[in-house]
């Protein structure tokens, strides 16, 4: 890394000085120079343990935990050449440009602080009338100092930089498909928190001043009774770390009594209720990342991606506070243009974005303060990009989806209008192969109708002299098992002819016949 820098720093424009501008070799070096300056952190932990008893007093050596300065001062000019070229309002759109402000300003106290005691020790001993102030400031042992000591500000302060300095990594974890999804699910869940500890505060609050409130008058409650030992009972309370027996007064039955119902109803709103909501909403919020955890890591990686496109801010930190040649060629342009008005400032050229329309991405059509920042119109250009490739998408599935469906449809159909041809084709053969099973039943009734009406009569006749009529009954039996066969045969029955009364009727086998005796004349 040294030697591209130094290549770059001596030929910006030579061919790979050009590679460094590519937007991942840029984004690849700065992660590198990160990745040392936190080395360096760690480095300067171990040897504050190392040199304990030194750094416990006045003695201590500043070299030994000033190393990371450096890159701290390379961070603070890269921050200020970053708000000169976006403009201070879109500098601080950005929540973790906010963070680097906060962060290098502690650093920058923490290391002002440690030159302050130093520089203050060696004036004062100069002077023999602030011989006491002389001796705090380099002999005091730790137990002697104030409370607002500024060594002691000071070592807080750089305690706090520390963790953020490590926290910031996170920033470049979009980089990776599975890391930049569990950032972004933390950031949510960082969301949800927030929202949640403004309920939490309102309650915690209520229950605080109540329970404080009902102990105050008690001395005899040590625990309890004064607003920063109760915040502490309650908020241990929570995790379940807190001893149960700070409420209990057993001299005053009416304050112990109302003391246990308040914590009894703090237990059951925070303990039970509150921090199951919160792991209900932590959830929710997790499992909406993993739903569209490709989506949402492509748009963070780039955003990541976005912030390496703009021109400058090429040599990483700490190269960067080296002044390089192209930079005096620059300075001494400017003051020669200031000096002969010979040509205007001209904001820089971008190169076109044709994805969207000019009055979508600028407010005005000039270059001045009116004019969307370049970084805005590129992230707006690849929003736009996105909701159009993703209606291209829908629209064509949902073509695909019609065309399947009519596809389904005509096989259907197909498949029914073969199996009602192959239906009709099997009827067809049986009608011709198979003889009528109803038409021959039909034929022998009118068969054995024909018989019984050429009966021959005189037969009939000497029945009659016997003196017996016959007469037959049908029963619903009979009719019923007729007029089946009648369907079957497909014969529309005749009218019954009533016979003669002279004539006798013939029994039918299967059918009930009664005899009458017809009393006749005695000759």
């Amino acid at each position: 890394m040294p030697a591209l820098c130094l290549v770059y720093w001596i030929a910006p424009k030579s061919k790979l000085g050009k590679l460094l501008k590519v937007p991942v070799i840029k984004f690849l070096l700065h992660s590198a120079s990160y990745m040392w300056f936190l080395i360096t952190l760690l480095a300067e932990s171990i040897f504050m343990e190392i040199y304990r008893s030194d750094f416990a007093s006045r003695k201590q050596n500043i070299l030994h935990n000033s190393l990371h300065m450096i890159w701290v001062a390379g961070f603070f000019w890269f921050e200020c050449k970053e708000v000169w070229l976006e403009g201070l309002k879109s500098y601080f759109l950005d929540l973790w440009n906010i963070l680097d402000m906060m962060v290098l300003s502690m650093y920058l106290a923490s290391f002002t602080l440690r030159i302050l005691i130093m520089l203050k020790g060696y004036f004062l001993c100069q002077d023999t009338s602030t011989q006491e102030l002389c001796d705090y400031f380099t002999n005091t042992v730790r137990e002697d100092w104030k409370q607002e000591d500024p060594q002691l500000i000071a070592e807080t302060l750089f305690a706090v930089t520390s963790m953020l300095s490590f926290t910031r990594l996170a920033y470049i974890l979009p980089a990776h498909e599975s890391l930049g999804t569990l950032q972004i699910s933390m950031g949510r869940m960082i969301d949800d928190m927030m929202r949640f500890m403004f309920i939490l505060m309102i309650i915690g609050t209520a229950f605080l001043c109540g329970i404080n409130n009902i102990y105050v008058p008690y001395v005899v409650s040590p625990h309890l009774g004064r607003f920063n030992e109760t915040f502490n009972f309650l908020f241990w309370t929570m995790f379940g770390m807190a001893n149960q027996e700070y409420v209990d007064m057993p001299d005053y039955a009416l304050a112990e009594f109302v003391g246990r119902i308040f914590y009894g109803i703090f237990t059951l709103l925070i303990v039970i209720v509150l921090l199951n909501m919160l792991i209900a909403m932590i959830s929710n919020s997790f499992q909406r990342i993993e739903d569209d955890a490709d989506v949402e890591w492509k748009f963070a990686r780039s955003k990541l991606y976005l912030s390496y496109f703009r021109e400058g801010l090429t040599m990483p930190v700490p190269f960067n506070i080296i002044p390089s040649p192209k930079a005096l060629f620059y300075v001494l342009r400017s003051i020669f243009q200031k000096i002969c008005c010979c040509c205007n400032k001209k904001a820089p050229e971008y190169p076109p974005i044709t994805s969207v329309s000019s009055n979508t991405l600028n407010s005005s059509g000039g270059q001045g303060e009116g004019r969307v920042p370049y970084r805005l119109q590129v992230t707006k250009a690849l929003v736009h990009r996105y909701i159009e490739a993703a209606r291209r998408e829908f629209e064509e599935s949902k073509r695909k989806d019609v065309g399947n469906r009519i596809t389904e449809l005509n096989k259907v159909v197909g498949r029914l209008h073969t199996e009602m041809k192959d239906f009709h084709q099997k009827l067809q053969w049986r009608r011709k192969s198979e003889p009528d099973q109803a038409n021959i039943l039909g034929k022998y009734i009118m068969g054995a109708r024909n018989n019984f009406r050429d009966f021959d009569k005189n037969e009939a006749m000497g029945c009659e002299n016997t003196g017996l009529h016959i007469s037959k009954q049908h029963t619903e039996e009979d009719d019923e098992k007729k007029e089946e066969e009648i369907k079957a045969g497909e014969m529309v029955p005749e009218e019954r002819e009533e016979p003669e009364s002279e004539d006798p009727v013939e029994p039918v086998p299967g059918e009930e016949t009664t005899f009458e005796t017809v009393s006749t004349p005695d000759v």
